[in-house]
């Protein structure tokens, strides 16, 4: 229940975040239509998104620990369904079969709620990225106003000092690159499981 919990504020975060890309895009629409955009409103974004990330760091340091527990035993459970799988179906008989169909489906499950938890903090990363990426097409506008031109270099300094990024008691990111390794690791685990039990 509090992976659920997790997820959806992840979940909320995320669409914040996408409004305020959103948001981003229509003052960078605007100004290329009409060539005025009110300075204000983009202040404003930039408190929201400050204000977001402190809920996304308030959010790592609370979940933390939950999140870290949670994929170690997703870790442990997949390597070991896995093994386990492997090795009655290598025993296969007709009375089996079933028990290696509810494994395997474990296994998937396990699998996914896994994946799951690294693909939702991957969200939130991703819109950071594209949130760099539309200050950066600011720079393509010419003729901008001053004022307006300071508060979007204010809005990229604070966007490079702060982090999208989930880091769980600062181990590792969440990211689908840091899921790849995760899928890899257990990969291997089974595989120097299955050379241990059968050099025995």
């Amino acid at each position: 229940m509090i992976i659920f919990h997790f997820y959806l504020a992840v979940l909320q975060i995320y669409c914040l975040f996408w409004n305020i890309n959103k948001q981003l895009m229509g003052v960078l629409s605007h100004l290329k239509v009409d060539g005025t955009v009110d300075v204000l409103r983009v202040k404003i974004l930039i408190r929201l998104c400050g204000e977001v990330l402190d809920l996304n760091s308030g959010l790592t340091s609370i979940y933390d620990q939950q999140v870290i527990l949670f994929m170690i035993t997703q870790m442990f459970n997949n390597v070991t369904m896995a093994y386990i799988l492997i090795s009655l179906s290598a025993n296969a008989k007709r009375s089996i079969i079933l028990v290696i169909l509810v494994i395997a489906q474990f296994l998937i499950l396990t699998m996914w709620n896994l994946w799951l938890t690294v693909a939702s903090c991957d969200l939130v990363e991703s819109e950071g990225t594209e949130t760099k990426r539309i200050l950066k097409l600011f720079t393509d506008v010419f003729n901008m106003d001053l004022e307006l031109e300071r508060t979007i270099n204010e809005f990229a300094i604070f966007c490079k000092q702060r982090s999208w990024i989930f880091f769980p008691c600062e181990m590792f990111t969440l990211n689908v690159r840091m899921g790849f390794r995760m899928i890899i690791t257990n990969v291997l685990y089974v595989l120097c499981i299955i050379q241990f039990d059968y050099t025995n």
